[in-house]
């Protein structure tokens, strides 16, 4: 029933019609610093934000209190008070005690965010926007741990060079693309990897018969590659420049002057 928290140190409160104390487990004394005898029949706060109601008055509407409102099961986070005043986050699940249609109560169950935990939640937070953000961008991109090995490709990379990175786990850059080796873009990854130097490369690679635009990112696991196919400016560049020489060997072996009007 109180799949969202896990922690064999869980918080266990039991809350009647009242949302008094009808019940709390070892863990949660420890916990809060309360001693079962000390708040048997309390109202809920006095044991998780007592600091906070000194003065008297109803509950403020911290998120565990607004959990309570709705009657329904709720997961959340919540900074409690301990007995000797000091604050501590907590994830707490909320879940009434329903007789037919009528709520006889509320059982609660909480345990301690670490700062390990709360650095943890944060990471895959930023990981997250992470990947959204580049799985979205039009380039191709993908990571290289210090071995070389793949660690991600976003989806534009799969489809430029017709990889599943699923099938590149595990395997080095050097395996997948071997024409890489003695290129141009070797030099500039092993600079990037051994030295840190951000780079941008733009190279023809013949297993692909395609020129590629490459920015090379160094980080702490290793090094980023942000590429796109840019054949087809490369080949317009090529026959401009080969118009441009045509025409200066036009005008260099013109008998008399040419006018360009």
């Amino acid at each position: 029933m109180l799949e969202c928290t896990t922690n064999t140190r869980s918080g266990l409160f039991i809350l009647d019609e009242q949302q008094q104390l009808g019940f709390m487990n070892q863990a949660a004394q420890d916990l809060t610093g309360h001693a079962w005898g000390d708040v048997e029949g309390s109202p809920w706060h006095h044991v998780t934000h007592a600091s906070l109601h000194k003065s008297g008055g109803s509950p403020p509407k911290v998120p565990l209190e607004r959990a309570l409102l709705t009657n329904e099961r709720v997961c959340g986070t919540d900074a409690f008070v301990h007995k000797r005043g000091h604050l501590y986050s907590v994830s707490f699940t909320a879940d009434p005690i329903r007789k037919g249609d009528l709520v006889r109560g509320t059982v609660i169950e909480f345990q301690v965010i670490t700062v390990l935990e709360r650095h943890q939640d944060r990471l895959q937070r930023e990981q997250g926007m992470f990947r959204s953000i580049v799985e979205g961008i039009s380039d191709g991109f993908f990571s290289l741990n210090r071995t070389w090995q793949f660690t991600y490709m976003n989806p534009e990379a799969e489809r430029i060079v017709a990889k599943r990175f699923e099938d590149e786990i595990g395997r080095t850059l050097w395996d997948t693309f071997p024409g890489l080796i003695g290129s141009t873009f070797e030099s500039a990854y092993h600079r990037c990897m051994e030295h840190g130097e951000q780079g941008l490369t733009t190279a023809f690679y013949p297993d692909h018969d395609r020129w590629y635009e490459v920015i090379c990112y160094p980080h702490a696991e290793g090094i980023s590659i942000l590429f796109r196919d840019v054949t087809e400016q490369q080949n317009a560049a090529l026959v401009s420049e080969k118009e441009r020489q045509l025409l200066e060997t036009v005008l260099e072996f013109a008998p008399v002057g040419i006018c360009v009007a």
